[in-house]
């Protein structure tokens, strides 16, 4: 959990469902926000009744879906010449973003679904394939179909462990905070890992 984490935690519990998806929407659409992290956090959430877990998987693949499509329909109706006056152009001089370019015509569908679950490249791969004017329904799918596979496997999983957490933390407390609070950081270790070697 890092700091942007930490700063945006008052703002989910405050304002919940609008919260949600101004993050997950804005991290799908330009910026690393901690959607992830959110999603996670407000499963946990809904299964001590603070949130409902059929409004938060709604709105987490509401956010996601409308953010994905912004970028898709900006890199394919204005394309990069627009992209640089509105100030997204940093994009492109990224080397990670220009050896997306070379791998993605050969791997569209796998770059597409996998890069729902990389916060950090998700953006550039929808403005990659409006660019590249791939057929909007090819990406609505692979696009849909990870982004309900991340949303339903980050909810869940937070819906699960906050369910348990109460009936477990007497036995094991401080212990039990320790290994999760590492097991969150090797989590981000590798997604940063992985998104460098990508």
């Amino acid at each position: 959990m890092n700091f942007l984490s930490l700063y945006f935690l008052p703002f989910l519990l405050a304002y919940k469902y609008f919260a949600l998806f101004f993050i997950v929407f804005v991290a799908a659409f330009i910026f690393p926000l901690p959607s992830t992290w959110s999603l996670i956090i407000s499963g946990g959430l809904a299964a001590h009744q603070y949130m409902n877990i059929y409004v938060v998987i709604g709105i987490g693949l509401l956010g996601n879906i409308l953010g994905d499509n912004l970028g898709y329909f900006l890199g394919r109706l204005y394309g990069r010449r627009f992209l640089y006056q509105i100030g997204l152009g940093w994009i492109f001089r990224k080397k990670w973003f220009q050896d997306l370019q070379q791998d993605f015509k050969n791997h569209v569908r796998k770059s597409i679904f996998i890069s729902r679950f990389i916060t950090e490249i998700g953006p550039a791969v929808n403005l990659l394939s409006g660019l590249r004017k791939i057929e909007y329904r090819k990406f609505l799918f692979y696009e849909v179909l990870g982004e309900t596979s991340d949303v339903l496997l980050y909810v869940l999983g937070g819906y699960l462990f906050g369910r348990v957490w109460i009936y477990i933390y007497p036995y094991f407390g401080e212990f039990l905070i320790a290994v999760v609070l590492i097991w969150v950081f090797f989590l981000i270790y590798r997604r940063r890992k992985k998104t460098r070697l990508s």
